[in-house]
């Protein structure tokens, strides 16, 4: 409604604030996340990420130091929609391939870069 400006903006999605298309003459920006135990804070977390509105390039890496709780599940989500607004999101962790799965490992837009029986931090193209 007329009377209701800011709560329009605020149903607005976070999703409608991050360009669709990029300056690829801009750097690279590798956001670094480091989680344990986190599900209560990735929501907000990852919708700071969309929500910048820097227009070159960004790249998401997501350390889950073994995560018990639900990080993984909401992590891969998250990659999905990351991906789908042009972000390239690098999973690794611990246990990462333990929680994603040997089938499921690249999926759901999530670049998976454990090795088998180690840890291998965020690969960066930065």
């Amino acid at each position: 409604t007329a009377s209701d400006p800011m709560g329009q903006q605020q149903a607005k999605s976070t999703l409608d604030c991050r360009p669709l298309s990029h300056d690829p003459s801009l750097p690279l920006i590798s956001v670094i996340i480091p989680v344990h135990n986190a599900a209560q804070w990735l929501d907000e977390l990852f919708e700071s990420v969309l929500a910048q509105t820097y227009t070159g390039p960004l790249e998401v890496s997501v350390f889950d130091d073994a995560s018990k709780d639900a990080s993984p599940d909401l992590i891969r989500s998250w990659s999905a929609r990351l991906a789908a607004r042009g972000i390239r999101c690098v999973c690794s962790g611990s246990r990462w391939r333990e929680a994603q799965g040997d089938a499921q490992d690249g999926q759901a837009g999530c670049e998976s870069t454990v090795s088998a029986g180690g840890l291998r931090f965020a690969m960066n193209r930065a």
